[in-house]
């Protein structure tokens, strides 16, 4: 009965971590509450679309063709650094 509420808190802490990789991977900058209103005006200045492109392609390769987790984050690193080593331009 001790470990009644560790679930809930376990569930917190891992939904903590993934909004602060998302927000550290998808973002350029820290958003604020002045930069809110010009997120949508200008949205190359606020997101990393290399990123984006990234996430979503490891979406597709686990959900659409259920390549292992380990064989995606592999992936996503090889495509990171091609992606922000060898193509600056993103």
């Amino acid at each position: 009965m001790i470990f009644y509420g560790i679930r809930p808190v376990i569930t917190g802490l891992i939904a903590a971590a993934g909004v602060f990789v998302a927000e550290t991977s998808i973002f350029k900058k820290a958003i604020s509450i002045e930069d809110f209103n010009y997120l949508f005006n200008k949205p190359s200045s606020f997101f990393d679309f290399g990123g984006i492109v990234i996430l979503v392609a490891s979406l597709v390769a686990l959900v659409r063709f259920k390549v292992h987790p380990i064989l995606t984050i592999a992936g996503a690193g090889v495509a990171g650094i091609i992606v922000y080593s060898l193509i600056p331009l993103l």
